[in-house]
This record gives structure tokens, sequence and C-alpha cells, in this order.
């Protein structure tokens, strides 16, 4: 189990993301982007860091890129959305977009936004690019 094996040379960084964890716990968003090449540790850090963020009742949501191509540049918050809409709390997740759940209804079709509410915002951006953008920075609230 992942679980019970010592974490070994990633100390730095679990701490930076549990205090990251403890900022977001008092109100403040976080997102941290784990990259590198595989099999350095990545799925195994964040394995340990949910662990930890399990037992002070704090939920994790994963999105996880595709190297191979094919697939949406969305598809890291296709994942991610699609877990916090998976229970009870969906009203209160999509509730919390507030204007950019009209943004992130294009790419991720669960989110569902009332024709009256579109008709109040641009549509996005056809160009992958420029989409990409304009979803992350409603995300990331820039």
């Amino acid at each position: 189990m992942l679980g019970e094996l010592k974490l070994i040379g990633r100390d730095r960084e679990l701490k930076e993301l549990l205090d990251g964890l403890a900022v977001t716990r008092e109100g403040h968003g976080q997102i941290y982007l784990i990259s590198g090449e595989p099999g350095i540790g990545k799925t195994r850090l964040m394995t340990e860091f949910g662990a930890h963020a399990g037992k002070m009742d704090t939920r994790v949501c994963w999105g996880r890129s595709w190297n191979d191509g094919g697939i949406s540049s969305f598809w890291p918050w296709r994942q991610i959305f699609r877990q916090c809409l998976k229970d009870d709390l969906a009203y209160h997740v999509v509730a919390s977009l507030g204007d950019c759940a009209h943004d992130l209804a294009s790419a991720v079709p669960e989110i569902q936004v009332s024709s009256k509410d579109s008709e109040h915002h641009a549509p996005l951006p056809a160009a992958g690019e420029l989409a990409r953008l304009r979803i992350f920075g409603e995300v990331c609230g820039t």
C-alpha cells in the first residue's frame, strides 16, 4: 500500500503542499501544478498529500494531463470538476463558480447553466488557446 510506504526525498515539497492546504482551509484558494518526468514520484507525492488532507476532512480532487495528444486542453479541469460534481455538494460547487460557470460549462458539460444566465455572458472563444486562458483565468480568479 502506498500510504504505508515512507515518502523519500520529498519532505520539502510535501511541507509546501501542506502549508498551502492550511492557507486554503483559512479560505484562500491555492492551485499547485505538479509536473516532471515519468517515474519521479509525482503520483506518490500527491497520494501522500491526499492522505494527509483526508485526515483533516479535506476533499482532494485530481486532474491529470495526457501526454499522447488527442485529448482536450481542458482535460485536467474536466476531471477535477467532474469529481466535485459527483456528490451532494454539486449545487454549492456550481453556485460558488459564479460568473465563470458559463465558461466552464463549455469545457465541462456537467455544469448546467440556464439559458437566462448564458444571455449575460460572451460566448467562449472558439480558438483553443484563448478559451483555455479564459477558463484558467476564471478558475484562478485573475
